[in-house]
């Protein structure tokens, strides 16, 4: 069994020792004791030893460090995205940043800020807007927060028309008959003013009570002559008192600015005086020349 032997301190030689005496031992020379005298660094400037004797780095454990001093090898670009969204990690550009700081504190991407009938504004409460539909006040329209608005398609329908179709589960538009009857106003209205033949009339007839506004447009034809005197000339446009009509003269009931009265149209001529050319007998050369008391061919 080997035997194991315990050396003192004071046994232990230097394991090596140059001629220089640069390692520390039992024998070191004060020469190299004084390498470790020597002051180097601080709290924040590190150490290393040079030859062993301890020197201060050119950088200290603060903000200071080497100029190309590298942390990473990651480098990295502006961000980038798609059309999809899809995008790449990076840094933002100065135009990013520019329209980020543009964004008001709070703002919302289409959201409607405000909302407007007819033009005008609603105020939100609660942030809503009540949109308020009601029965109109006026015919053919329904009113919008108090205002009118009209709707077409209603016909000659009222208010209360409407309304009380809406009561009885109907859409209130306007029913066939509705229409039928509007159409069938407007027609008569747009025609009230037309001539229409209203046949004969005798002269005696011809008064003040045929101008009234359901007679305007008829158009009568004198049964008989008819003369006007100082009263009856005040029925006629420009009438004269003794001014006569013959037979089958035409007068029609107009409006004269609000007031109506009879507008001679036309009647006949009597051209019984006039000499017909069936009638007429041509007289010959020598008669001409017997008249002119001329002889001979």
């Amino acid at each position: 069994m080997a035997t194991e032997k315990l050396l003192k301190l004071s046994q232990v030689a230097i394991i090596k020792q140059d001629s220089d005496d640069s390692y520390l031992g039992k024998h070191a020379t004060a020469d190299a004791a004084a390498k470790l005298s020597s002051d180097a660094g601080s709290a924040t400037q590190p150490v290393y030893f040079d030859n062993g004797v301890p020197v201060a780095t050119t950088y200290s454990l603060a903000k200071s460090v080497p100029a190309d001093a590298e942390f990473t090898d990651t480098t990295y670009s502006d961000v980038t995205a798609d059309e999809t969204g899809a995008a790449d990690s990076g840094l933002m550009t100065s135009a990013d940043k520019y329209k980020l700081d543009g964004v008001t504190a709070g703002a919302q991407p289409n959201v409607i800020e405000s909302v407007k009938v007819n033009g005008t504004a609603l105020a939100p409460e609660n942030k809503a807007v009540d949109v308020l539909i009601a029965e109109g006040s006026v015919d053919k329209a329904i009113s919008v927060n108090g205002s009118p608005v009209a709707v077409h398609g209603l016909g000659s329908a009222s208010t209360e028309d409407v309304a009380a179709s809406i009561a009885d589960g109907g859409t209130g538009l306007a029913t066939s008959d509705q229409v039928y009857d509007h159409v069938a106003s407007a027609i008569a209205t747009a025609i009230a003013t037309t001539y229409k033949p209203a046949g004969s009339i005798a002269p005696a007839s011809v008064a003040a009570a045929l101008l009234i506004a359901a007679n305007e447009g008829k158009v009568y034809n004198l049964s008989g002559a008819l003369t006007i005197d100082a009263t009856t000339a005040a029925l006629f446009i420009d009438g004269t008192a003794g001014e006569s009509f013959p037979e089958g003269t035409n007068i029609v009931v107009v409006d004269d600015e609000g007031s109506y009265k009879f507008d001679v149209l036309a009647g006949f001529v009597d051209l019984s005086p006039y000499l017909l050319a069936a009638d007429v007998t041509y007289a010959t050369d020598a008669e001409v020349r017997a008249a002119l008391g001329q002889s001979g061919e």
